[in-house]
């Protein structure tokens, strides 16, 4: 239980760190990849050695996290994005509605039964995401937009976001499910970050104004406040995936969780704006969230 509870509080930070970035200009693509580099180093001191060594390319999950490597690295990059655009809690609820690919593809994939609660949370959580996409306008713009983001561009950085989210739970899944030799492996976690870091980097390489940001002492420390703990999230996270609580309880819960503390933060401290269809639209996402735990 605690491994959830620490992967809820930590995925929470990581929305609080993308969410004051823009303050300080700190710009997303830079920040994240000095994260990855805090994230390969927090593998090593839970290894007690260098996680990356030549024998995991021998490994049956190897393949496997190097395609999670670039889903990382997007979908991280979008949701930083996206934060600033349409806000803390809005963003972490759609991300985390990403459970209905991950329910989808179990019932697919895996032949789980789609149960009447199971059906209903699929069309409450496909009925919740337009809902919460309900704006007003922009809360803010990121420091690496220089002109107001369109409508259009703003749906495509939810709908990637949430896409992204979902291939990445079941990425996870499918590793937790036998690939890896322990729960929470941190070689495999490691090899997801050194992907990320060389994905990251090429595509660094096309902005000298990501580049040279990437060389300031601004960028190296935030991407350590926001690495460390995205290490141990997900850390947390497959620990309880492979533990004493159902993969099924697991994710809705800690969805949960996290929908309700980011929305806490966003309204409280950060004074994100909610209309009546937003409400709406979480009470829907909660309610879908709740109904999957079900396995009736």
């Amino acid at each position: 239980m605690w491994d959830l509870i620490l992967s809820v509080v930590l995925a929470v930070f990581l929305g609080i760190c993308f969410k004051v970035w823009p303050r300080f200009e700190v710009r997303v693509l830079p920040g994240i990849i000095h994260n990855y580099i805090a994230c390969i180093v927090a593998a090593a001191g839970v290894i007690g050695s260098w996680p990356l060594q030549y024998s995991v390319v021998h490994e049956a999950w190897f393949l496997l996290a190097i395609s999670l490597s670039l889903f990382f690295i997007a979908g991280f990059y979008l949701f930083g994005i996206s934060i600033s655009v349409w806000g803390m809690a809005t963003m972490s609820a759609v991300q985390k509605m990403s459970l209905l690919i991950s329910a989808l593809y179990a019932i697919v994939v895996y032949g789980e039964a789609l149960s009447i609660y199971k059906g209903m949370g699929i069309v409450l959580g496909l009925a919740a995401i337009p809902l919460l996409l309900v704006r007003q306008k922009s809360v803010s713009i990121p420091a690496e937009q220089d002109n107001e983001i369109s409508n259009g561009r703003a749906l495509a950085l939810v709908i990637g976001t949430f896409l992204l989210a979902g291939g990445i739970e079941i990425g996870l899944l499918v590793a937790e499910s036998g690939l890896v030799d322990t729960t929470g492996d941190p070689r495999f976690i490691a090899v997801i970050f050194a992907g990320a870091f060389v994905f990251g980097w090429i595509i660094m390489l096309g902005s000298p104004i990501d580049r040279a940001a990437f060389f300031t002492w601004k960028h190296l420390l935030a991407g350590w406040l926001l690495g460390v703990p995205n290490f141990f999230s997900i850390y947390f996270l497959m620990r309880a995936i492979g533990g004493v609580l159902d993969a099924s309880v697991v994710f809705p819960v800690n969805n949960i969780a996290t929908i309700l503390l980011s929305t806490l933060l966003g309204v409280f401290i950060f004074r994100e704006t909610f209309g009546l269809k937003n409400s709406w639209g979480m009470v829907f996402a909660l309610l879908s969230l709740t109904l999957l735990t079900f396995n009736l």
